[in-house]
């Protein structure tokens, strides 16, 4: 688990649009920001990338204008 699988899961994002469509489907799907987080962290375990929910927050902490391009 890190912040590099984390980096790693948004160059994939980028490069797939499949699974960026899919990541992007969890806020209508999922009425809290936990639940949202969750199915996010569970889609790049799928993909063999694994983080915790404060190393993905710090991560945007870090790379906040990075991530929303």
């Amino acid at each position: 688990m890190s912040k590099t699988d984390v980096s790693r899961f948004y160059e994939l994002l980028s490069v797939d649009r499949e699974l960026a469509a899919e990541a992007m489907t969890f806020q209508q799907k999922y009425s809290s920001q936990e639940e949202v987080i969750g199915a996010f962290i569970e889609l790049a375990a799928r993909q063999g990338l694994y983080f915790t929910d404060a190393e993905l927050v710090e991560y945007i902490f870090e790379n906040g204008q990075e991530v929303r391009e």
